[in-house]
């Protein structure tokens, strides 16, 4: 079980195509995980009425993958390679 005591931030993405790549990844070399997402910019509100002018529409939202610190080494690797 992954804790805030014992995981690691093992990346950082804005990318849905990315997240979805790092998801696999882990997943198939069987590293348990958390995702995490936030909106750094704080939008609550709906994008299509108020806009973000200049912003790409599917990089708003932030991905934070956190693994269990004794699997750090073994995910960095695994990451690497992607």
């Amino acid at each position: 079980m992954i804790t805030i005591f014992n995981r690691a931030e093992v990346a950082l993405t804005r990318d849905p195509r990315r997240q979805a790549d790092i998801r696999s990844a882990l997943a198939g070399a069987g590293i348990d995980y958390v995702l995490k997402t936030a909106d750094p910019y704080g939008h609550t509100y709906d994008r299509a009425r108020v806009g973000t002018f200049g912003m790409m529409g599917d990089h708003l939202c932030e991905y934070r993958f956190y693994v269990n610190r004794k699997d750090l080494e073994l995910a960095r690797h695994i990451l690497a390679a992607l």
